[in-house]
């Protein structure tokens, strides 16, 4: 496995993790379970060989969680109480090796536990068997992943038969933009040999060649060059640009479709509500103008008005709105009030002489009669010159 390949398996978050704490973090790529058969110890029951199908492996890839304690040789039991960690699980993949599938694992090595040799790994794992009889394998599935150890081929011997080192690689020194002495990679003795001419000066290489050598190589610029380098070229530099800018306008039309949908919403509820705000105050102004004719009697009743109070009020009450279904029954009052003071204007305009005047509980004055006036004969003013039906003269309100 190249190296760019494992560190193209390690999620971002997780290295930024890792490079927070390690400048310059050494990773290992390990199979830890492939298709076929493994053997290995189970506890209480003893060695167990198991069958691996390719649903198997997946689910070991799915069950191996980032963060996963990596320990040196396996202990007494999977329990990690007591036991020193040398590394965890930073990146995971699958990947067909020796036309097996077969579940990958990045490991992170602590600095103080780098120089063991640990070239072989097996799992540490809540496994489930079923068991087949005719050929006493049993096929296995894994439920979790609890923990992985790693020990070396001269006296450990992996359950499975691939479950070996495949490839090491230590972080570049981003700072200087250019691979770290020391660097670690397992390459073959061709490509070494190839390495060693180009920064030895022995051949001198053009532009083509170079690019040629790097997509040989499988080598992206991120494996030759560092971060900071990478930023500060002219073609990333508008890439981030063009990105930042289709980024901010793609934004943009989001939020203005957002905005003239949420402003169409608007104008369409607050239209609605005043459509229905409109038929409910009509509803209800006519449902209590039914209350009219009871609430008129009840006044008659009450204030004893007269004949000719009473008629000159009738021909009135289609003027009675009320602006408060609520608060019907006092305006109503306060209406007849007014259309009594208005009797009398109009009984004092046409000659009538108001006399028999009674007064309510509040000491208000109330109307109950009229006489007509000396000055005017002593005639009686016949009732229909008092109905404003039958009298143009009489001003209506």
């Amino acid at each position: 496995m190249a190296a760019s390949e494992i560190l193209e398996i390690i999620p971002t978050s997780e290295y930024q993790r890792i490079r927070a704490t390690d400048a310059h973090p050494v990773f290992r790529a390990y199979v830890i379970g492939h298709e076929g058969e493994s053997t290995g110890k189970v506890l209480g029951a003893g060695h167990v060989i198991a069958r691996w199908f390719r649903t198997a492996v997946e689910n070991l890839y799915e069950r191996l969680r980032y963060g996963t304690k990596i320990f040196h040789d396996h202990g007494a039991t999977n329990e990690h109480d007591g036991r020193t960690a040398i590394g965890e699980v930073v990146g995971k993949a699958l990947r067909r090796i020796r036309d097996k599938l077969s579940a990958v694992a990045v490991a992170y090595i602590r600095p103080e536990f780098r120089n063991l040799p640990l070239d072989v790994a097996s799992i540490e794992a809540d496994i489930l068997f079923r068991e087949d009889k005719e050929s006493n394998v049993y096929d296995a599935d894994v439920n979790e992943v609890s923990g992985i150890a790693l020990g070396n081929s001269a006296v450990n011997t992996p359950g499975f038969a691939n479950a070996t080192l495949l490839s090491q690689v230590q972080a570049f020194a981003q700072e200087q933009g250019v691979p770290e002495a020391g660097r670690k990679y397992r390459l073959s003795k061709p490509r070494e040999n190839r390495l060693s001419q180009f920064n030895s000066g022995e051949k001198s290489m053009t532009i083509e060649e170079v690019k040629e050598f790097l997509k040989s190589e499988g080598l992206r610029p991120s494996d030759v060059f560092g971060r900071d380098t990478l930023a500060e070229d002219p073609l990333i530099k508008g890439l981030l640009k063009d990105a930042a800018k289709e980024a901010s306008v793609s934004e943009y039309a989001h939020r203005k479709r957002i905005e003239d949908d949420f402003t169409k919403k608007k104008t369409e509820w607050e239209t609605e509500k005043t459509a229905l705000t409109a038929k409910l105050t009509e509803k209800d102004a006519a449902i209590s103008l039914t209350r009219v004719p009871s609430l008129f009697e009840k006044n008659v009743t009450d204030r004893k008005l007269t004949d000719q109070q009473k008629k000159f009020i009738t021909a009135r009450l289609p003027d009675f709105k009320p602006l408060k279904v609520e608060d019907i029954e006092k305006e109503f009052g306060v209406f007849v009030d007014r259309q009594i003071d208005e009797f009398k204007r109009n009984a004092e305009i046409f000659g009538i002489k108001i006399d028999d005047v009674k007064k309510d509980k509040d000491g208000k004055p109330l109307v109950s009669g009229a006489e007509p006036k000396p000055e005017h004969g002593g005639g009686v003013i016949e009732d229909k010159y008092l109905d404003p039906e039958q009298n143009p003269f009489i001003p209506r309100v």
